[in-house]
């Protein structure tokens, strides 16, 4: 943020480029302790010259895929739909009902279809946090959020009336303390209890279906 309200000038950009290769090199050390204890130290040095090789190959495709994107459609809006789809968090609101676990669905606004309270990352906020802000924006929930991801799914977002993007939504378990009789979106939302068997026939996205189906399989006493 500094360097974009910055003046451009070759010492603001040497001072940038400096910071962010020392910021880029930290990585190393943390991830070649993952390698090694994934696979072993024996063959640590190819291994990590693998990773970071792909790595390479990696950036020169993101940047030439964003310059190709360009050239063809004459906008980089593809490129950042792209980015946004790779910070969708969904929160999977849970409650006992009749001695078993039931899940809280709300109504999308374009569609009317149920989902999980659910939203895009914002800058600064924990993953868990933005999934516990959608369930109380959306469907009015207070509760205690898993710090760790239940899970995933994919799922089509409508962009105008022709085109979808596919985005990739990680799922963090609410655990539902209070339910408020007014939230910000109640206006624009439908809220439903229902169990997880009920919501997994109810849902269109078949892999956010599977996890719910997985859960009521788990329960009485799902544990993350």
């Amino acid at each position: 943020m500094a360097f974009l309200l910055a003046p451009l000038t070759p010492m603001s950009v040497y001072v940038f480029s400096s910071v962010m290769g020392v910021l880029w090199l930290s990585t190393v050390p943390p991830t070649n302790a993952v390698v090694a204890q994934i696979f072993g130290v024996q063959y640590l040095s190819m291994l990590g010259g693998f990773v970071f090789f792909s790595h390479q190959i990696g950036s020169f495709l993101g940047v030439w895929l964003g310059g190709k994107l360009y050239d063809t459609t004459g906008s980089y809006d593809i490129v950042w739909y792209i980015a946004i789809a790779l910070g969708v968090f969904a929160a999977l609101p849970l409650v006992q009902e009749g001695g078993r676990l039931a899940v809280v669905l709300v109504t999308s606004r374009d569609t009317g279809r149920w989902v999980l309270p659910k939203g895009w990352a914002e800058p600064g906020v924990n993953r868990a946090e933005m999934a516990a802000t959608e369930a109380f924006e959306e469907a009015g929930l207070i509760g205690e959020v898993e710090p760790r991801s239940c899970g995933s799914y994919r799922y089509a977002k409508r962009l105008d009336g022709t085109r979808t993007l596919l985005c990739e939504v990680k799922v963090f378990t609410l655990r539902i303390t209070g339910m408020l009789d007014d939230w910000p979106e109640k206006a624009e939302r439908q809220r439903r209890i229902i169990s997880l068997a009920e919501a997994a026939d109810l849902v269109e996205e078949a892999e956010l279906a599977a996890l719910l189906r997985r859960l009521d399989r788990l329960d009485p006493s799902y544990k993350d």
